[in-house]
């Protein structure tokens, strides 16, 4: 035991004997314990001393320099420093021997040792110090030419080369960065040392600015690259005493582009705004803080520059009705209730009409208790829109109305008509039974046939239009010769022509093979026809066929009364009969003209009141 105690003494008669002292620094207590020969070789009167303490003891040229090695250490475990004590009398040799960090509370300790440097004068110790700071700066140096050589600004130092007569005729690059070179579109190494001539650049183009910036000023301008594609912003700083400038380049191509588009954006939506007079505002009411675009506020009936912590959740010009659903919304979105809502509202005000504007608000970001409420509202006029939304639920309901008559008009017309043939059918078929004359029973057989033709075709385009307008008309489209379809549609039609009426093809009609709806193209020349032999009374009725660009062309042309101008328009509409004392449904030409649309094609009639008609079919060009 006795022997473990003499160890420590042992080893401190031995550092004193050699003329080392030894201390240590406690980063937690910030102070620093030492032995007594350390102490006296600091010039300290004790062995404990602040670190506030510390920073006296090197002489005034050094302190800087040693505490900030002395600070270090705190990550380092290095330091080898040498320097002149505060009253000036020795010079000592400082060293870090071990750093540890407490295990428990993580506190870091350097132990080092402390000698008097005996070898010269204090004028030689003076030179070695010297020569660490110089060490110190190289590194210093170092790392800055290494930050430099890899900023993400461009980094350069040119010198002014100036004539025998002080003429400034070109300049050095003295020092170009990696940046700077990208920028410049020149090598950093090969360009180095070069004048501006020498890696062409026109130095006439800069020098003028070079020489009227002062010394010591910055001077700061934006402009293109030497080949034109880059855009940059440069700030020049004429350093003091010499002809070098520092130059330092930001490439803004990017930010620049992005900032023209974006200026081009919005000239595009004040355009559109301007335009559709639409208008939006960016708002927090908790702050009344918020900025507006467009006719925002115009919109509503205010001045162009009324703020909107006067227009939200006021509405002076919102019409009565409608202001009271609106500021229950908008009190809802202000706690959050909901996140967003549209309204469409009147716009009242003594100095125009009324009108109408659609309100689209959005809570984008709702913290309350961070004081943010962030809300986008737009809004837009849509009166023109309510205008014609109201001429067409008028029209709407003036086209139902009429269709409601000619639905009525259309009922007891079939009533009229399915009656008249039915009526003649049992008619005649009670005289039938009691006639015994043959003629005579002949004639009632012809009535009862004609009439039962009548009936079954009116049953028939009842129940065609339903089909059609149900979407339950299967078309199948099949190959075939449309002079053969004209042919079969006048053979089949030719018994119901009145005399001097003669019902004939077109002459000349070539071979024209046709794939397509063969039976629904059949019905509507038959409808054609049998309209054209009911209404002409001498001539003819013609039936044919031509291309147009795109399309086939059927028609039916006849010489009879011909259709007034203004019933062309409506002659194909449902329930239409322009001669109410002919026989039939005024469905015929309607169902034409859904077979047409189905197609893919249109129905349509050119006519002289008193000459004759041509009614058509057009549909696309088969194969």
């Amino acid at each position: 035991m006795h022997s473990e105690q003499a160890a420590p003494d042992l080893l401190q008669k031995s550092l004193d004997a050699s003329g080392v002292g030894w201390w240590q620094l406690d980063f937690g207590q910030r102070e620093m314990t030492c032995s007594r020969l350390a102490a006296d070789l600091f010039g300290a009167d004790r062995t404990r001393i602040s670190f506030e303490e510390v920073y006296l003891l090197p002489g005034k040229e050094h302190r800087a320099r040693i505490y900030t090695r002395c600070a270090a250490l705190k990550v380092s475990d290095s330091l080898d420093e040498t320097f002149v004590t505060a009253n000036g009398d020795r010079c000592l040799q400082v060293r870090a021997v071990a750093a540890a960090n407490d295990p428990l509370t993580g506190v870091r300790s350097v132990f080092g040792t402390v000698r008097r440097v005996t070898e010269g004068t204090p004028e030689n110790a003076e030179l070695a110090s010297i020569n660490q700071s110089y060490k110190a700066t190289q590194r210093n140096y170092s790392h800055l030419a290494q930050l430099i050589e890899h900023l993400p600004i461009g980094y350069l130092r040119v010198n002014i080369l100036r004539d025998k007569s002080g003429e400034a005729v070109d300049y050095l690059l003295s020092y170009i960065n990696q940046q700077a070179g990208r920028i410049l579109g020149i090598h950093t190494q090969g360009h180095a040392g070069k004048t501006a001539r020498e890696v062409g650049i026109d130095p006439l183009k800069h020098i003028p600015t070079f020489e009227h910036i002062p010394s010591c000023s910055f001077w700061e301008q934006t402009g293109k690259s030497p080949d034109g594609k880059r855009t940059c912003r440069f700030l020049i700083y004429n350093t003091p005493g010499d002809d070098e400038l520092v130059i330092l380049l930001e490439d803004i191509t990017d930010a620049t582009r992005s900032r023209e588009q974006l200026d081009d954006f919005e000239h595009l939506f004040n355009l559109v705004s301007d335009f559709a007079h639409v208008g939006c505002v960016s708002y927090n009411p908790l702050t009344g803080e918020g900025y507006t675009k467009g006719p925002w506020a115009k919109n509503y009936g205010e001045a162009e520059n009324t703020p909107a912590s006067q227009i939200l959740g006021h509405w002076r010009q919102v019409h009565p009705d409608d202001r009271q659903h609106l500021e229950e919304e908008f009190e809802r979105l202000k706690t959050g209730e909901i996140r967003t809502f549209v309204n469409e509202v009147r716009i009242v005000s003594d100095q125009e009409p009324m009108r109408w504007i659609k309100i689209h608000l959005l809570c984008r970001d709702y913290r309350p208790e961070e004081g943010v409420i962030d809300l986008a509202c737009v809004n837009y006029d849509i009166s023109e829109l309510k205008r014609t939304e109201e001429e067409e639920l008028r029209e709407a309901k003036k086209r139902a109305e009429e269709s409601n008559k000619l639905k009525s008009a259309f009922l007891a017309n079939m009533s009229h008509e399915i009656r008249t043939p039915l009526n003649a059918i049992v008619g005649f078929s009670e005289l039938l039974a009691d006639e015994s004359r043959h003629e005579t029973r002949r004639e009632y057989t012809d009535i009862i046939l004609r009439n039962n033709t009548l009936l079954l075709q009116i049953i028939s385009d009842v129940l065609d239009l339903a089909r059609i307008e149900s979407g339950r008309t299967d078309i199948e489209r099949t190959q075939f010769d449309a002079r053969d379809l004209c042919r079969e549609v006048a053979d089949s039609l030719r018994l119901q022509r009145r005399p001097g009426v003669e019902l004939r093809v077109e002459e000349g009609l070539p071979e024209f093979p046709v794939t397509e709806y063969r039976k629904g193209l059949a019905q509507v020349l038959n409808n054609f026809t049998r309209n054209a032999l009911k209404f002409t009374e001498k001539g003819s009725v013609t039936i044919g066929f031509r291309r147009i660009p795109g399309h086939i062309r059927f028609y039916v042309r006849d010489t009879g009364i011909g259709i007034a101008p203004e019933d062309r328009e409506r002659i194909f509409e449902r329930f239409v009969k322009l001669d109410t004392f002919t026989q039939g449904t005024g469905l015929g030409l309607s169902i034409c003209k859904s077979i047409a649309e189905q197609l893919g094609g249109s129905v349509g009639v050119d006519s002289v009141a008193g000459e004759g008609s041509c009614f058509r079919i057009d549909i696309p060009a088969g194969e």
